[in-house]
């Protein structure tokens, strides 16, 4: 329980009374007026022999690992530089197991418990990011500029190229919710819409003057119905066009770096990065703060939009889910016990599963699960 007399304070300022008065109201005096007055302020100094007690916000409580982590992307590294690590996954759409990219180049699809469906190496450049179609039936990594797409058993379907100008980048990879085409950010400020085959559909730009390579499209969310796209670049601002490639609006989110972005059905876009996260509605006004401070490496809305999971670091790591008004539900680190280290966490290597029943964040080459409480939020 936390002590305050500050509002007791303001109440004998307020009555007028001075540290004498105070001191002599055991005294006999003579003028009534006076000696009322007195009483008075006697009887507010007597509240700061007895506190005033205040009700302190209840901690959120942690909740514990499942089961030990278990460890994955197990393959060497190509120039011996050390240990592989998780760059990105995703779950499947039937919950049951995880796409990951691995630094080395590697693909790996395990179940949930770790164990091994099928691993592929492509080509020794690190996997930025990892994607499946809704109906599980297309597996997609990237790898620099190129895109390898697998079955669900793990056999190839081919490769394309996303390189849409000389020394450009591929940043941001994501598939459109009806599964038809992927969408891809690049170092020119644009994103580009392909098909599986490597036809690009088309481009969304910024039609005003700009210096390229302080415009890398470095994160995309697409608006749940396929409408809209949203693609924030490595200044904090966040763009959003329509489906037709026809620019909307911007918001300056005030962030120097963003490593999370989505749209809400509703159409509120969420952003988090450099210095926490926010919201603002489908007309760019702020709506709220999510979280007021801290680096947030990773960010995720749970499927079912009921709340959001967030990790990053301010003074100690943080791991933890909130509510859409920026309200902690849950932690998932106990800081004295605590295996798992977020500090350098990449934004895709966290997931949560279809049902919005588990988290996994990916701490280096291990995995770690959480069950999240049904109904939390």
């Amino acid at each position: 329980m936390e002590t305050s007399t500050l509002s007791v304070n303001d109440s004998i300022h307020a009555a007028g009374c001075s540290n004498f008065e105070v001191m002599a109201t055991n005294s006999m005096t003579t003028r009534h007026g006076r000696r009322q007055k007195g009483l008075v302020c006697s009887a507010l100094m007597s509240l700061l022999v007895q506190p005033v007690t205040a009700r302190a916000q209840a901690e959120p409580s942690v909740l514990k690992e499942r089961e030990p982590p278990v460890e994955v992307c197990t393959g060497k590294m190509a120039d011996g530089s050390g240990t592989d690590f998780v760059n990105a996954m995703v779950f499947t759409p039937d919950g049951r197991n995880l796409l990951l990219g691995c630094k080395s180049g590697a693909v790996e699809l395990r179940s949930v418990e770790g164990q091994l469906q099928f691993r592929q190496q492509p080509i020794v450049h690190h996997v930025g990011h990892v994607a499946i179609t809704p109906d599980g039936s297309l597996l997609l990594s990237v790898s620099g500029n190129t895109v390898h797409l697998w079955s669900g058993a793990g056999e190839a379907r081919g490769s394309f190229d996303t390189t849409i100008c000389e020394g450009c980048s591929t940043n941001a990879a994501v598939i459109s919710p009806d599964g038809s085409s992927l969408l891809t950010g690049h170092d020119n400020a644009a994103a580009v819409l392909w098909t599986f085959k490597g036809v690009q559909l088309r481009q969304f730009e910024d039609p005003r003057p700009f210096m390229p390579y302080d415009r890398r499209i470095v994160q995309l969310a697409f608006d749940p119905d396929g409408s809209g796209i949203a693609g924030s670049d490595d200044t904090g601002t966040v763009r959003r066009w329509s489906a037709t490639g026809r620019l909307l609006g911007e918001v300056e989110t005030g962030f120097s770096s963003v490593n999370g972005l989505f749209i809400t059905a509703s159409g509120d876009l969420f952003a988090a990065g450099s210095d926490g996260a926010m919201r603002w509605d489908s007309k760019g006004k702020q709506q709220g703060t999510v979280r007021a401070e801290g680096i947030v490496n990773a960010f995720k809305l749970l499927p079912d939009g009921s709340a959001v999971v967030l990790a990053g670091m301010h003074v100690d790591d943080f791991l933890e889910m909130r509510d859409l008004q920026g309200r902690v539900l849950f932690t998932f680190l106990d800081y004295y016990h605590s295996r798992v280290s977020v500090t350098t966490l990449p934004p895709g290597a966290m997931a949560v599963s279809p049902d919005s029943k588990t988290l996994v964040v990916a701490d280096s080459n291990r995995l770690h699960r959480w069950e999240l409480p049904m109904g939390s939020p």
